[in-house]
């Protein structure tokens, strides 16, 4: 972000750009601030770190980025979700070639981002992108290369059996379908592209060695290699169709009235489609009761023996409600600006209803108006609303509608998901809307002199604090692998270093606590878990780690409140089964 501001001659940012780069710098101040009330303002000054990976590379994006080169970075972003779901793929088709083999968990592809759903919903986005280019680019190579990625990307999101990213797939979908003014020209592509990812996807759908828990090892070497060969088929075959497509669309003007037969006859078959489906499932009302009744079902599972193509047909919101229920009662708590950034999963904790472990809501609309209130949802809407607003005004320039796209791909399914924890999923959205803003820039005056000077001082500050973040974390993390390796010294000598840049958080303290308890000097431990409480009292780790190291009265109204902030903790009770402690006589405990 700097670079530019210091180094080109004319930086420009429009009225779109400051507002994407403001809305999103507020929600970064809002988390900040809400470690003043937070319960545990460690971990709301953690959750700051993330906001400000998103803030900082919006506006590198929008700093570096010229208004008539969006269309570049709709094309890097296309091809950089394309190389990840070719690894992720590979991983499927060659089982065992790059880490051990899990026919159990290891099932639904997530590498390289870490979590099948995040996977899903980052080739969903991908997908509508390579539509976008494979319409609209300017370069043969392009066109030809994004429609060849269809196939991949497709079978790849199969693979995640992430059903809201499929979801957010049909959201993004439609808002390109509304927003397309070419519509006729994207399924005169799309059509004849359909077939062999049609084809790909029904392979993927048939080949149970890669859909079934418990395949063996060998099964799946099989499967992998025949269905590879089909999906390389089949991305051969869509990109020569993107080469047909191109050199046809050059030569060939098809008259007025074959545009209009053309658009009866899609017309015709989406109602068709439509009216079957209704059909099938017994009319209106059974498909709302049906969908109504499946959704609050229970998970289905999938045991050991069946296909994983059962969870992806299943309707069952997997918990969510009931995760759902407890961010409302959580948003009560505090309704305008909530209990705290990265409080959500202590509440959980000390509030859910099942031995479930929830690390945040599964929807970030939902846990922002749980942690941050009224006012930081506010500000967080406003955000998100501006490449929508910006989509308005550009929506006429080539791949904007695509754009938008994926980017409404993003805002669906982090109704239903933590995307917003994914810096991987996020900024690729935010780069979306991003490259939306730059095509509705316009011609703006360059900045000031002054207004360049207070960007390069913000941004130096932000890189102050992210340094600041990045030795602490770092400290933290040698030290926890220095305990496991029982290097009691070198673990202290990390906590110290953690705790002169993380003077707010408890983790450091909690950290000298273990290797001072390795070394067996429970007083030193019990000095270090003291002060964590202070800075954390509604962890129970801390209680927990702190009753472990106490006697009597004590270590009982320690280990009491450990219980009152985890009732339903499997640790604890196999902690007081253990030791033959009865809740009864454990002062506080629920």
């Amino acid at each position: 972000a700097v670079l530019p501001l210091l180094l080109r001659e004319a930086p420009r940012l429009g009225p779109f750009d400051l507002a994407f780069v403001g809305g999103l710098a507020a929600v970064l101040l809002w988390v900040l601030a809400s470690a003043l009330w937070s319960s545990s303002p460690g971990r709301s000054i953690l959750e700051s770190q993330r906001a400000l990976v998103y803030v900082a590379g919006v506006a590198a994006l929008l700093l570096l980025g010229r208004s008539p080169r969006y269309r570049s970075v709709i094309t890097a972003l296309w091809a950089a979700v394309a190389l990840a779901a070719a690894y992720a793929l590979t991983t499927k088709l060659l089982p065992g070639t790059f880490e051990g083999f899990d026919s159990i968990a290891g099932y639904r592809l997530s590498d390289p981002i870490g979590y099948w759903n995040a996977l899903g919903a980052f080739c969903a986005l991908g997908i509508l992108l390579a539509i976008g280019l494979a319409t609209h680019s300017g370069s043969t190579a392009v066109r030809a290369l994004a429609a060849g990625s269809l196939p991949l990307l497709l079978v790849t999101l199969y693979f995640t059996f992430s059903r809201g990213a499929w979801l957010g797939l049909g959201a993004g979908g439609l808002a390109l379908v509304v927003f397309e003014s070419r519509r006729l020209r994207v399924a005169a592509v799309g059509l004849p592209l359909s077939v062999p990812a049609g084809l790909a996807l029904a392979a993927a759908y048939r080949s149970e060695a890669l859909t079934e828990r418990g395949a063996s090892l060998e099964r799946a070497i099989g499967a992998g290699r025949d269905l590879g060969y089909l999906v390389l088929l089949a991305t051969s075959a869509s990109l020569l169709i993107g080469l047909g497509l191109t050199w046809a669309e050059r030569r060939i003007e098809p008259p007025a009235r074959l545009r209009l037969w053309f658009a009866a006859l899609l017309l015709v078959v989406i109602l068709g489609a439509g009216g079957f489906g209704l059909v099938r499932v017994g009319g209106p009302v059974e498909f709302i009761e049906s969908t109504s009744d499946g959704f609050r079902a229970p998970p289905i599972p999938v045991p050991v023996g069946e296909s994983a193509n059962q969870r992806l047909f299943s309707l069952s919101n997997s918990g969510r409600i009931i995760q759902w229920r407890v961010a409302r009662e959580q948003f009560a708590q505090r309704r305008l600006v909530g209990t705290g950034a990265g409080t959500h999963e202590l509440y959980w904790v000390a509030n859910r209803p099942i031995a479930a472990k929830v690390r945040d809501a599964h929807s970030l609309y939902l846990e922002t108006l749980a942690e941050l209130g009224i006012v930081g949802m506010g500000l967080l809407g406003f955000a998100l609303a501006v490449p929508v607003a910006a989509a308005f005004v550009a929506r006429r320039r080539p791949l904007v509608p695509a754009a938008l796209a994926a980017y409404v791909v993003y805002l669906a399914h982090a109704t239903v998901d933590w995307d917003w924890e994914l810096p991987a999923v996020t900024l690729a959205a935010l780069f979306c809307g991003g490259s939306i803003v730059l095509a509705a820039r316009g011609e703006v005056a360059a900045l000031s002199t002054r207004a360049r000077a207070a960007g390069v001082a913000a941004a130096l500050v932000v890189s102050a604090f992210a340094l600041v973040g990045l030795i602490g974390s770092s400290a933290l993390e040698e030290g926890w692998n220095a305990l496991e390796r029982g290097e009691t010294a070198g673990a202290l000598d990390e906590a110290e270093v953690a705790e002169r840049w993380s003077p707010w958080a408890s983790e450091p303290l909690r950290l000298a606590a273990a290797a001072a308890s390795l070394d067996e000097d429970d007083a030193a431990a019990h000095v270090y878990l003291r002060q964590a409480a202070e800075r954390d009292p509604d962890d129970w780790n801390v209680w927990f780690d702190l009753a472990q190291v106490s006697e009597g009265a004590e270590a009982r109204s320690a280990l009491g409140r450990a219980l009152r902030l985890n009732p339903l903790g499997p640790e604890l009770a196999q902690y007081l089964e253990a030791n033959g402690i009865r809740r009864a006589n454990l002062p506080g405990a629920p």
